[in-house]
């Protein structure tokens, strides 16, 4: 599994492509199944929203996300560190730490969005994939 950046999309109807309807619990809050997407053959997108949270303004979600083949963990990581590198050149906020213990690999991040006058920061963004 693999977590990318998102900052809330929004769609009419929702699928659950991986059995996680929900809600799911995690870290005392309960989250409730909200956006789903199927972009590829290979990779789904499930998001889940803070009972009282939306689309348009929520506090904490969970974005669920399944890339499904043969790649190599260490290649999809790899890939990952490269795209926050090339974000990092026009977003200095923009940082990471990667964790290895045996086969497991857990990356964490930190992201932001700006305005599009980029004077503003609309979002700041954690991430931590495992």
């Amino acid at each position: 599994m693999l977590a990318i950046i998102s900052f809330g999309q929004t769609t009419k109807t929702v699928t659950d492509y991986l059995g996680m309807v929900g809600p799911i619990s995690f870290d005392k809050y309960s989250y409730n199944l909200t956006w789903t997407s199927h972009p590829t053959d290979n990779y789904y997108k499930q998001e889940h929203l803070a009972q009282g949270d939306t689309l348009e303004k929520f506090k904490r979600l969970i974005l669920i996300e399944v890339l499904v083949g043969k790649m190599k963990l260490k290649d999809v990581v790899a890939a990952k560190i490269a795209e926050l590198n090339k974000i990092k050149t026009t977003n200095p906020v923009t940082q990471y730490e990667k964790f290895e213990k045996g086969d497991e690999i857990m990356l964490d991040f930190l992201l932001r969005e700006n305005s599009s006058d980029g004077k503003l920061v609309n979002t700041v963004e954690r991430n931590v994939t495992k």
